[in-house]
């Protein structure tokens, strides 16, 4: 078994719901998958990287036991971005949902376009922050960094 750390981001409603009922409904998807030592962390909302002409993003991170293979996760959560409408729109930009693997036990993956750890996990308070609830333990693989230290690294304005 390996433990998941997934990422979950959104800041552009579809034409039903608003970007918290989104979040609510992707990790009630994962709980009901993903079952074994499943955690949640709270929402928490923060401004846009790039454009900064778009909504504010509602960001979380979910992180669960589970065997399957790194890229049969991608294509499970690729799946989840289409089901509740996805568009791809400009880099960086608006997105009914955005999911991203972060990070799978200590593992060290580069599989095509999946790198595992996120390399860019290191540069995001609204990552490292929801992952810091879901495992305070978690050490970064490559850089044999706590999440504490990673934290603090961002700087005390980022990371709060």
């Amino acid at each position: 078994m390996k433990k998941y750390f997934i990422a979950i981001g959104s800041n552009w409603p579809n034409l039903t719901q608003n970007s918290e009922s989104i979040l609510n409904q992707v990790v009630q998807r994962f709980e009901n998958r993903f079952p074994l030592d499943f955690i949640s962390s709270e929402i928490l909302k923060s401004a846009p990287l790039g454009p900064q002409n778009q909504p504010w993003f509602f960001n979380m991170v979910v992180s669960f036991q589970s065997s399957w293979p790194a890229m049969e996760m991608l294509a499970y959560i690729k799946g989840l971005e289409t089901i509740f409408g996805r568009q791809l729109r400009r880099r960086w930009g608006e997105r009914e949902l955005d999911l991203d693997i972060v990070a799978i036990s200590d593992e060290i993956h580069q599989l095509g376009r999946l790198k595992i750890p996120h390399p860019q996990m290191n540069f995001r308070s609204f990552v490292l922050n929801p992952l810091r609830e879901c495992d305070p333990n978690w050490t970064h693989p490559l850089s044999d960094k706590s999440i504490h230290q990673l934290i603090l690294e961002l700087g005390e304005n980022e990371a709060s």
